[in-house]
């Protein structure tokens, strides 16, 4: 990777897991590699996120190498329209456990939920901010239009932080498109619908090959971040503990699993992504296994600053938001203390 520059929320959310489209289900574990047989009938757990992309690739592997059958888990991975929706079907029941930003918790606590991260599989941004041939400087981005997920999203908070690192000022320099996840950005990109997004491995390969130019690489500033996490409702963390045990330490499990297993881990970006590019695939395991994946995904507060101060400037409420209130560094520490980091 290269830069190019130096460098009643509550109720909307759970209106918009009633509407859109149709999730897409995956509940049987891939041949990526044989789960061992559990000892009792798997608890049955529904887990939802809102785009197909790289940084939930813990949860892909941890479904598809077998670990959450191995533990004790049948999981259904459901595919929702965004990530305020997949949080969404979290609150009303519908999911229990959803992968997601910190900024989507903080939006939905600010207004009345109680959710809390147990994890945080991408402490760092593993966005690039990439733009149109036409833009020759960060100056030219002026009056164009920049997409990302939905307000308040991960996507959101990156591209903020982004252009400001390169002297542009989101509120007025530019216009701020709801567009969807990376794949619906790289789409509108490439139709001419906006001309610069944040994308991350494997779209900012298909992009950069269409001709698309790479303006800042923010994974490669390892800012503190909260753009992927585990989110459970709080009566979960309280009342079924061992539940919400099993599941972080499936993800502990699996990030171990993906430094030693690279192929195997780049063979499951390839079902969910639908492509038979072993050369990307490989590319887009080694960037977030070396860029942004850390050893322990243990929630820590100050990785939520970004999140707090974009969403703050919208919302008083957050400005007294409490983030160590929000997360639950617990169940990760008892996964190290047992060594299933190794």
């Amino acid at each position: 990777m290269r830069r190019w520059f130096a460098g009643g929320m509550l109720l909307a959310l759970i209106a918009s897991a009633c509407g859109g489209s149709t999730p897409a289900a995956t509940s049987a574990p891939s041949t990526v590699a044989a789960p061992a047989t559990p000892t009792a009938t798997p608890t049955k757990v529904v887990v939802t996120y809102g785009s197909v992309a790289a940084d939930v690739l813990p949860t892909y592997v941890a479904l598809e190498a077998g670990l959450f059958l191995k533990n004790g888990l049948d999981v259904e991975l459901q595919l929702i329209s965004s990530s305020n929706a997949a949080v969404a079907a979290l609150i009303s029941g519908k999911a229990d456990f959803t992968q997601a930003g910190g900024s989507e918790a903080i939006s939905v606590n600010v207004g009345g939920g109680d959710l809390v991260i147990v994890a945080l599989t991408s402490p760092t941004y593993s966005y690039i901010l990439e733009a149109s041939s036409e833009i020759k400087t960060p100056a030219d981005l002026k009056g164009k239009k920049v997409g990302i997920s939905t307000a308040g999203s991960s996507s959101d908070v990156a591209v903020r932080v982004a252009l400001k690192k390169i002297g542009i000022d989101p509120d007025k320099d530019v216009s701020i498109v709801a567009i969807g996840g990376v794949p619906e950005r790289t789409a509108a990109m490439q139709s001419g619908a906006i001309q610069a997004t944040v994308a991350n491995p494997p779209e900012t390969l298909v992009l950069e090959k269409a001709g698309f130019k790479p303006i800042l690489d923010l994974a490669g500033l390892k800012l503190p971040a909260a753009v992927q996490g585990t989110i459970v409702r709080r009566d979960l963390v309280t009342g079924k503990p061992d539940l919400v045990q099993k599941f972080v330490d499936s993800i502990v499990q699996s990030m171990a699993y993906m430094k030693k297993n690279r192929q195997a881990t780049a063979d499951v970006l390839k079902k969910y992504f639908k492509s038979s590019d072993d050369a990307a695939m490989l590319t887009t395991v080694d960037f977030y296994v070396s860029e942004v994946f850390p050893t322990l995904p243990a929630p820590r507060v100050e990785l939520f600053a970004d999140a707090i101060a974009t969403l703050a400037a919208k919302n008083d409420k957050v400005k007294t938001f409490d983030v160590s209130k929000m997360i639950d560094a617990s169940f990760v520490q008892r996964a190290a203390d047992r060594g299933l980091d190794k």
